[in-house]
């Protein structure tokens, strides 16, 4: 595999266990890129080397050394991808987030491993909800408030969605409801936009019909039932795909 280099670019890194020194982190495989910092791969963990200095990063509330080490402690998680470790360059200065490398079999050049994001089951998609449920439920428990969900925040893995990017989640100092309605209206979020992303595949579907799934993803993100009604409409369709059970579901929203 050829690998992006960086200039000449050098930057050591360690991590805060003290066993692990990588001598020129740019010399790793690049597997992302965002405006907040860059990801390599380095064996099974993903290495976030972030950017901007720590008054830039709290700001644009950003990641920094304490939220790190706050998701690090306060968090047991099933499908998203927390920090495990902090990373630090050669003056010690807080530079970077150790985590776990999730496969994404989406974009794979090995086409045996390849694998559409709607070819997943109805069946792997609701033990996919069920999952990231536990850990939503988990951040606000733990006080911390969702953001900046998109569409980085997915990868799909052999087990279906991985939640990534907790760079920007916040977190406040006392729980509330406001951190308990905001983070359902996240969760609500985050699964009808893997569905909308499936259902605007369809390239026949016009401005109008896009603008009608949005008002879609809006009203569904904002109410207590989603879920529930998610199931119901699945039922006994559990080998169905994700593709065509989304393909179907469209064609409700608009009344087709």
């Amino acid at each position: 595999m050829v690998m992006k280099r960086y200039n000449n670019r050098k930057k050591s890194v360690i991590f805060n266990n003290g066993n692990t020194c990588i001598d020129n982190i740019f010399e790793l495989e690049k597997i992302g890129s965002g405006h907040d910092g860059i990801v390599f791969r380095f064996n099974n963990l993903a290495l976030k080397l972030l950017k901007y200095d720590i008054t830039l990063r709290k700001d644009k509330s950003l990641m920094t050394y304490d939220k790190a080490i706050a998701f690090m402690n306060r968090l047991y998680v099933k499908r998203t991808t927390k920090p495990l470790e902090c990373m630090f360059d050669e003056d010690g200065i807080f530079c970077g987030i150790v985590m776990d490398y999730i496969f994404d079999v989406t974009s794979s050049k090995d086409l045996s491993l390849r694998r559409d994001s709607g070819d997943f089951t109805c069946r792997e998609l609701l033990e996919c909800v069920y999952d990231l449920y536990d850990d939503f439920s988990s951040f606000t428990e733990s006080g911390i408030l969702v953001e900046d969900l998109n569409r980085g925040s997915y990868i799909y893995s052999y087990d279906y969605v991985h939640l990534c990017d907790m760079d920007k989640f916040k977190i406040l100092s006392t729980s509330s409801h406001n951190i308990y309605d905001n983070n359902i209206n996240k969760f609500n979020f985050y699964i009808a936009k893997l569905l909308y992303f499936e259902m605007i595949k369809d390239k026949s579907l016009s401005k109008e019909d896009l603008r009608q799934l949005s008002k879609w993803v809006r009203q569904v993100s904002n109410g207590r039932n989603f879920i529930l009604s998610l199931e119901k409409s699945i039922g006994t369709l559990d080998d169905t795909k994700v593709g065509d059970f989304s393909k179907s579901m469209c064609k409700s929203i608009l009344h087709r």
